[in-house]
């Protein structure tokens, strides 16, 4: 008997990163009225722990959204879907996200396919928001190694 493979296809996050601030992450949270996913502090140990040289140098806030996907994923994914969570959340922040301390700030969708990832489509609107606010996009694809995929 065959085992069913129950581990999702795909994990994707939709997340907005702000780094390489001095102040307090806390800061950062009372600033936007946002509690962060994560937060790294400089200085801090990263993956993995024991290798001592994995100091972080900056300081780093995360807020990723909770993504409603289908199960089974489309083939095809719409941008507009994946980002809508994380817009609404920072819709009513717009003024706080142009008004942070100097820091780097970006919105990032990672996909971590266990199988061959999905496609993305892009409707006119999807970046229309990061565009006001001026946050910079990126997605980051980890790529699987199929040949030792089921």
């Amino acid at each position: 008997m065959t085992a069913i493979d129950e581990t999702p296809h795909c994990e994707i996050r939709a997340s907005l990163w702000i780094s390489g601030f001095d102040c307090d992450p806390d800061d950062i949270s009372a600033h936007l009225d946002l509690q962060p996913s994560s937060v790294v502090r400089r200085g801090w140990r990263f993956l993995p722990f024991r290798d001592r040289t994995n100091l972080s140098g900056t300081n780093v806030w995360e807020f990723r959204t909770e993504l409603d996907l289908p199960d089974p994923l489309p083939r095809c994914i719409e941008m507009g879907d994946l980002l809508r969570p994380l817009r609404t959340a920072l819709e009513s922040r717009i003024d706080r996200l142009t008004t942070m301390p100097p820091c780097s700030s970006r919105v990032s969708v990672e996909v971590l396919p266990r199988r061959e990832p999905p496609e993305f489509s892009f409707a006119a609107g999807d970046l229309d928001f990061l565009d006001r606010v001026g946050l910079p996009f990126g997605i980051d694809i980890q790529t699987p190694d199929l040949k030792h995929a089921a």
